[in-house]
This record gives C-alpha cells, structure tokens and sequence, in this order.
C-alpha cells in the first residue's frame, strides 16, 4: 500500500511535518518569554536602577499599572512607559 503512493506525496507530508513542528516550536518560545517579561515587569519596585529601551539609564521613583517615574539625575525626572523598561543595571555587569 505505501508503494502505490506517489513521491510528491511524501514530500508535501515530509514539508507539513516540518512546518507544524516548526510553528509549535516558535509558540512555546514566545509563550516562554512573555512569561519572563511579565515576571520581570512584576518585579520592578521603586530604587531600581533600571536602562530603558532607548538605552537611557535611571532610576524608578514611582511606578504604577501604565507608567513610570524614572529619575535620570538629582534634577531631571521623566515619566515613561512601564513597558520600555527592558532590563535592571546589574544585569548589565
């Protein structure tokens, strides 16, 4: 019976296979590292020196659900997204 069936057939199922496993592979990724990133966001609390997605570095006054405050010197203070913070300083060393 697997003889009557034609070669192309084989591939196409071969390329499915490959594609499927492929696509699950990429789900489980993401899922993996949105988890990590929620975690992370959950774990920030004020006094954190933190480096934003721009690449600035500073220090969380205040933070909240949408935002926060982030002191870049003694001076300046700016309120941003809570969402581009994107790593601790220490996690740089």
């Amino acid at each position: 019976m697997l003889n009557s069936i034609p070669g192309w057939i084989w591939t196409v199922i071969i390329f499915v296979v490959f594609v499927l496993g492929y696509l699950i592979t990429n789900i489980f990724h993401y899922r993996k590292n949105t988890e990590a990133a929620i975690k992370f966001q959950n774990e920030l609390q004020p006094g954190d020196k933190i480096v934003l997605s721009s690449g600035i570095h500073g220090v969380i006054k205040k933070i909240d659900k949408q935002t926060a405050v982030v002191s870049l010197n003694d001076k300046n203070d700016v309120v941003v997204e809570r969402f581009c913070i994107v790593r601790l300083e220490k996690d740089l060393k």
